[in-house]
């Protein structure tokens, strides 16, 4: 015996997201900040190992001068190095983003299209002008935008 139609539970399956709840693009963007930064750190500490190895070279103690630069070379280098690989990976991955967050159905929610395959459980009105459903309380078309 079948139930009747109301009285079956209401379960939506929960929505999975991309990690961080990034979509593509902002990955895509982040990984290119990221490059940027870690290369400018990167040629930073390069441009400064070698003004330090310069100016050691003048003073008259270059070595006390050679170890304070190299320390400071490999910790911005360390992190330069650090940014650059993680906006790398970020860059040429960007993609499996932008799949997942279409799998989940993420990347359609804000089109028209989306919208209105959410609204299956509510008494919809058609347009005059463009014959696109919406829903009963809405007083804009959301396939052309004109008033209903």
């Amino acid at each position: 015996m079948a139930m009747p139609r109301g009285y079956t539970p209401n379960y939506a399956a929960p929505r999975r997201t991309a990690p961080f709840g990034w979509s593509g693009p902002i990955v895509l963007l982040v990984g290119a900040a990221l490059l940027a930064i870690g290369t400018l750190l990167i040629l930073f500490a390069a441009i400064s190992f070698v003004s330090g190895l310069v100016s050691a070279g003048l003073s008259d103690s270059p070595l006390s001068g050679i170890f304070g630069s190299i320390f400071g070379v490999l910790f911005v280098g360390a992190v330069g190095i650090v940014f650059t690989t993680a906006g790398g990976w970020l860059v040429r991955f960007w993609w499996i983003f932008l799949l997942v967050d279409i799998a989940s159905g993420g990347a359609s929610a804000n089109t028209a299209a989306g919208r209105g395959a959410n609204l299956t459980g509510m008494i919809q009105i058609r347009c005059r002008r463009c014959s696109g459903l919406n829903p009963d309380h809405a007083t804009y078309c959301l396939s052309c935008g004109q008033p209903i």
